[in-house]
This record gives structure tokens, sequence and C-alpha cells, in this order.
């Protein structure tokens, strides 16, 4: 039995044949530049997972999207990070055709349809500026819109077909926050080389320049403001957020596989990582479910318990890859280039926004009752 038996089983029944082919292709070529995982993933029917039943997609409940993406993360890190940002794209559309009665159910439908991926320019933060300030402006021009900006690092930049935008729209009474969603063909787009690091290579993660990029009025749709989340972020955030931390854990799950697969591994060893990864998984999941059962008004508490959950599986992640590495011994951590491989992408879920760092003010303040801010 493996540990991950229940994880890949989900991905099975909606993408029947893709873990077997993803096993036959070897770890270096799923994790390289050019591999052939997001291929793979389009073929065997996985874009449409997250869009529900009535707009053409599979509606996968949100326990078995943890438990899909935590598949992922064990068989491709890269292919995990790649669609995490899909899924957060498709969740804030999805959460847009809630409240609109425009364009956004037939976008889904043709995602579904055409097995689209679609990448996000959402802002990623910076020292002393909002996760939610958009680094895109989009300046009126007639019925269109121009906007102007890159986004770096941008998951999908290759491979996608559609691209989600979080701009600045100046008006009146300031700048508005807004999505628009985009062709990546558009013209004015263009992608440019930025990832230079062999770890989460395949996840295409380039920088996207937009230079005077036109966009119909009816493809964007206004949000929240930078400090108050309205529902379509709230729900974008707590689907980046659960997706993102299962996504790590199958990394650290696939190091407790090849724990178990080692010849000198000890009963403390293997009871040590399982712990800290079990635990992790199964409060992961649980949040999962109250998304599903919480009302609106309860969201914004519900995303910061998502958020303490990241925090601590970062801690606990650490400690699991590391002890899984040291019970392997230095003979499997030199013969098998994977293993170093899992260690080093085990430790960027700690580089995701919103960080740590940036958010202990803002969670302590919302422990002591104010409204919840990301930072």
């Amino acid at each position: 039995m493996s540990i991950l038996d229940a994880d890949y089983a989900v991905l099975e029944c909606a993408m029947p044949g893709f873990v077997a082919a993803v096993q036959n292709c070897p770890f270096a070529d799923r994790e390289g530049a050019d591999s052939p995982l997001l291929g793979l993933f389009k073929a065997h029917g996985g874009v449409d997972m997250a869009i529900p039943k009535s707009h053409g997609g599979k509606g996968l409940s949100a326990p078995a999207l943890v438990r899909a993406q935590r598949a992922l993360g064990a068989l491709s890190p890269s292919l995990a990070i790649a669609i995490n940002m899909h899924q957060f794209s498709v969740a804030t559309l999805v959460e847009m055709a809630k409240a609109s009665s425009g364009v956004e159910w037939m976008l889904l439908q043709a995602i579904a349809e055409g097995q689209l991926l679609v990448a996000s320019a959402f802002a990623e933060g910076a020292a002393g500026a909002s996760i939610l300030e958009p680094f895109l402006e989009a300046q009126p021009l007639g019925s269109n819109f121009r906007i102007s900006g890159s986004k770096k690092p941008c998951s999908l930049a290759r491979s996608m077909e559609l691209i989600t935008l979080s701009i600045r729209v100046p008006s009146a009474d300031g700048s508005k926050l807004a999505v628009a969603l985009i062709p990546a063909d558009t013209p004015g787009i263009e992608v440019r080389k930025f990832w230079n690091s062999p770890i989460l290579a395949a996840a295409e993660s380039e920088e996207v320049v937009f230079d005077n990029v036109l966009v119909h009025e009816k493809m964007i749709s206004y949000s929240g403001s930078r400090d108050e989340l309205d529902q379509v972020q709230l729900a974008g955030f707590i689907w980046f957020e659960l997706l993102l931390t299962a996504s790590y854990l199958g990394i650290g799950s696939r190091l407790l596989e090849k724990l178990l697969e080692a010849p000198r591994a000890t009963s403390p060893d293997l009871v040590f990582v399982a712990s800290r990864l079990t635990c992790s998984t199964q409060a992961l999941l649980q949040l999962a479910t109250e998304f599903e059962q919480a009302p609106p008004d309860q969201q914004s508490d519900l995303l910061g318990r998502i958020l303490l959950t990241r925090y601590t599986t970062q801690d606990l992640l650490d400690a699991a890859a590391a002890r899984a590495v040291e019970g392997m011994g230095g003979l499997r951590f030199v013969m098998d280039p994977e293993v170093a491989y899992l260690l080093a992408a085990s430790k960027a879920l700690a580089f995701h926004p919103p960080s740590r760092v940036s958010m202990h003010d803002y969670l302590a303040r919302w422990l002591r009752g104010a409204p919840l801010v990301l930072c």
C-alpha cells in the first residue's frame, strides 16, 4: 500500500491513465524545462477538475482537489506548482460567475471544452506593499482598456492559452481593483526568460510583459480593495493556499515513499516523518471540507486558519524532509538525484505569497479580533 493511494485514486478517477503515464516518464524529464507533463495533463482531461459540472467541468469537491494536488506534488513538483496557478485562476472565474450574469460562465465552459490552461498575473507582493496591490495599470480607451506592465514570475508562461490579470483602473475616487481575462496570444504580450534555477523549472515561471495590451471592458470585473477582501478575492486565496500547501505536502510524501523503500530506514525516522505529514494533510482536508460548507461571512476567518495551518506546515515539512533524507543515508543522497531535488523543492513553500514574515502582525491583529488583512 502506498501512503498516496487515496490521492492517486482521485487522479485516476478524474484522469484515467495519467498517473501511470507520468510514472513512466523519467524524473529528470518531468522536471526539466522541456517537460512533457503539461501536455499529458491536458491530454488526460485534467484542466476542468475545478470547474463545476454546471459549466461543463468535472466539479471535484475541495477535499478531492486537495488530494489531487498532493498527488501531483508527489509525481512532479513543477507540475503541481503550475497547475496550482491554473486552479487559482479557474476558482477566481468560478466565483465571479456566481456573482455575475456576464461572460464568466461561457469562459468556464470554453476552458472545460477546449482543455485550456489559464495562467495568473496577480500581484506577488513587495516590501511595504499589499499582495492585493496590482503591478499592472489599465487606462481607459473607448470601450477598451490599455494595460502595461509585467508579471514575474508567472507560471505556465509558455503553455498558457488564457491569462487572468489583477489590475488597477483609475477612477474619480482613486484606483479600483479589477480582474481581467485575456487570450495569451493577444498582441502586446511577450514572454521573457526569468527563471534560472533548475528547481521547479518545468513550472514555466517566466516574465510575462504587457505592452499596451488592449482588453475589452466586458472582459474586466471589478473586485475589492487592497485593504478589504471581497468574496471573489477571499475564495481565490482560500483555493490558492489550500492547493499550494497540498502541493508541497505531496513533495514531502514522495520523500516518505522513498524513505519507506530505503533499507536503512529506522522506525523512529519513519514515524517522525509520517506523523508530521499526516497531521498537516488531515488538517488541510478538514479545512477544505469546512470551505465547502462555510457561508461567505465566515470565509475570512477560514482563510486566517488556513494561513496558520500553511505556516505550521512549512515548519513540519522542513523537519520531515530533512529527517527523511537523513534517514535514507548519504549514499542514497549521492546516487539518487530525485532525493536532493525533492529536498530543495520542499523549501520553496516559504517563498509563496503571502510570506509568514509579512503576515505576522496582521495575523496577530486578526487573532485579537481585527479584520484579516493580506500583505
